[in-house]
């Protein structure tokens, strides 16, 4: 008979970590981040209030850590799929529908954990540089700014973007998209929908090239089917 796998004292004290998080985490959700003290997390987690202070500080810290989990699981999965992913559009549309994709699976709770930690302090844009939260989120864009970029080398997208106007617009845009999603009280985001309010921002920044430029055959293929496709969107819907 296999004899169970013990647990080591590291072990039990990340358990109790994750614990901790995870009963924060749904308390926040269910109740809201003011409503929720530290005694009814501990109560959920199953420890002393005083363990909560021993992993956390206080509940801005629990806060944070919650933020930067979410970030971290978004960026790791959003790098590991899109190396998959050889076209520009193509990855700008997957960006757009995993973003939402993940923001819908949290019942938006990251985006509304955001909202409260940038009000627990109403200076943070003053010195938002050096606060986690822009950390975490830079380094999730950077996977954006790096399509754009090896969009521009390869010639799919406009040599002179404006790469900070580009980001505010595509992600403002699919934020604004997953506010109404939440005061409508939806699952999510109709890929359709998604898809409309990525392609305006797309055909701002694609570079439109004539066939007659092409350098080859796969390129003027690419572009006959571009142009097939555009023409097939102005066409009357039956």
């Amino acid at each position: 008979m296999p004899s169970e796998a013990k647990t080591t004292p590291r072990d039990r004290l990340e358990q109790r970590e994750h614990d901790i998080l995870s009963a924060a985490s749904e308390l926040f959700a269910e109740f809201g981040f003011n409503a929720t003290s530290t005694k009814k997390i501990a109560a959920k987690a199953g420890v002393s209030e005083g363990t909560v202070f021993h992993y956390f500080s206080n509940k801005q810290e629990l806060l944070t850590e919650i933020i930067g989990k979410m970030y971290a699981d978004l960026t790791h999965d959003t790098n590991e799929k899109i190396q998959n992913i050889l076209d520009t559009k193509a990855r700008l549309f997957f960006l757009a529908e995993n973003h939402v994709k993940h923001t819908a699976a949290s019942n938006a709770l990251l985006l509304r954990l955001v909202y409260v930690y940038i009000n627990l302090d109403m200076h943070i844009f003053e010195h938002l540089e050096k606060t986690d939260l822009y950390a975490f989120n830079h380094r999730y864009t950077k996977i954006f700014d790096a399509v754009i970029k090896d969009g521009m080398h390869r010639g799919d997208l406009k040599p002179d973007i404006n790469l900070s106007a580009v980001r505010d617009l595509f992600y403002g845009g699919l934020e604004y998209g997953i506010r109404t999603m939440m005061l409508g009280h939806k699952k999510g985001l109709h890929e359709n929908h998604v898809h409309a309010i990525v392609a305006p921002v797309w055909e701002s920044i694609r570079l439109k090239k004539d066939i007659t430029q092409a350098s080859s055959l796969d390129q003027r293929l690419e572009l006959a089917v571009q142009r097939l496709e555009d023409l097939a969107k102005n066409l009357p819907q039956a």
